[in-house]
């Protein structure tokens, strides 16, 4: 939704909030629902319930109630599932032999690599499908398990090797390069704490209840997003 609507700083609290109650709604049962008065709890009851259920009416209207939209994760846990955990004893691995641990460091590696790949605009026009085969067939490589693709993920993603290579080399570059930011962060707390200092970070002060409660009044479902509300 960000991708496509421009929303407020003072919003993406409340938006965020909204969005997380909607998929909730969605994909869990009723008994995981938050109640409202967890919902508040969470935000230290800075938004009233009427300004809550007006936003996620708003969130919902901006994706025109198109919820059903199937993305990587759904493809994932059945992928794994129909290739007997993502691995076998079938596979070749570059250290020492194949154990069933192999299965469990799979699937921590290809969540690991899933949670970066969403963060990436690029992937949003890929098949879903392809991307779960992608994530898979990268984090084996990652691992140093071989082949990328083996019969089994080719067969449940209905794919050949060449039409995931692309992908595949794309998400290693990315776990690549947030490897160096971690490298080079993990640097930066060791050299500052060399010297014994503190890093100088600007915390933005909070906005006061008056003002929150100037930017949450008044919403319209023409603009749903951008808290200018009308009566």
């Amino acid at each position: 939704m960000l991708s496509k609507t421009v929303v407020p700083k003072t919003s993406l609290h409340l938006v965020a909030l909204c969005c997380l109650q909607i998929a909730v709604k969605y994909e869990e049962i009723e008994e995981r629902v938050p109640t409202m008065a967890k919902l508040r709890a969470w935000t230290s009851n800075m938004y009233s319930p009427d300004i809550i259920q007006k936003m996620e009416l708003a969130v919902l209207i901006e994706l025109d109630w198109e919820l059903g939209i199937l993305t990587p994760a759904h493809f994932l846990e059945s992928f794994l599932a129909l290739t007997n955990g993502g691995t076998t004893e079938a596979d070749e691995v570059e250290y020492g032999r194949w154990t069933p641990s192999h299965r469990e460091e799979l699937r921590q590696f290809v969540c690991q690599m899933y949670s970066l790949v969403v963060t990436d605009a690029s992937f949003i026009n890929e098949l879903p499908s392809r991307v779960a085969a992608a994530v898979i067939g990268a984090s084996r490589l990652n691992l140093g398990i071989r082949p990328m693709c083996p019969p089994a993920l080719r067969v449940a993603a209905d794919i050949e090797p060449q039409d995931v290579v692309q992908l595949v080399s794309r998400m290693l570059k990315l776990y690549a390069d947030a490897c160096k930011e971690d490298a080079m962060y993990d640097d930066a707390m060791e050299h500052d704490d060399v010297h014994g200092e503190s890093l100088n970070i600007q915390v933005p002060m909070p906005m006061s209840d008056a003002a929150y409660e100037r930017e949450l009044k008044n919403a319209s479902p023409t603009c749903p997003l951008d808290m200018h509300w009308d009566e």
